[in-house]
């Protein structure tokens, strides 16, 4: 799989200059340049102010969900204490099918709270992602760069073609506006 990559790379990197190339570009070097996405995301102040929100938010809502979960598993052991004396056989199969139902109601409140914070999460990522590439294409305009790529899908590039430091710089300097 990773030779396919490497194939597709490479062709990509033959094939785009003759591409982007005007007739009056004709002998101008393809210049490129690698982002780390990644490290972009972990040093940029509004995503580490997201993710602290996303924590807070995470514990205001075990906070909520918690005493809820108690009281199923308090129900769930009484209904197991009940399971543990002699009982009929369709009183046994009534407590049984009481105790999954509330294990249904403990998964599915847990699970309502978690899809709702990844959603919020999902969002509020999408949005400063959106911002990120905007960053990069302005840091890449600037520079008048024809090719940035993410350093996951670079084999190997000299470091004076990293512009992370200045797309970090750029987020960083616009942070909250």
């Amino acid at each position: 799989m990773k030779k396919q990559w490497t194939v597709l790379l490479m062709i990509l990197l033959l094939i785009l200059p003759a591409l982007a190339q005007d007739d009056d570009d004709e002998n101008m070097p393809l210049t490129v340049a690698f982002v780390d996405l990644q490290r972009v995301q972990e040093e940029w102040i509004e995503v580490q102010e997201f993710m602290r929100t996303m924590q807070t938010m995470v514990q205001e809502k075990e906070s909520e969900v918690q005493p809820k979960l108690d009281e199923y598993e308090r129900q769930l052991m009484e209904l197991q204490e009940q399971l543990n004396q002699p009982i009929s056989d369709e009183r046994r199969a009534e407590i049984e099918a009481e105790q999954q139902a509330i294990y249904e109601k403990a998964m599915q409140e847990r699970d309502n709270a978690v899809s709702s914070l990844e959603a919020q999460e999902a969002q509020g990522l999408g949005k400063l992602y959106d911002r990120i590439y905007e960053a990069i294409d302005q840091v890449g305009k600037d520079a008048e760069f024809d090719l940035i790529l993410d350093v996951s899908a670079v084999l190997y590039i000299r470091e004076a073609y990293d512009i992370t430091d200045k797309v970090i710089e750029l987020l960083n300097e616009t942070a909250g506006t």
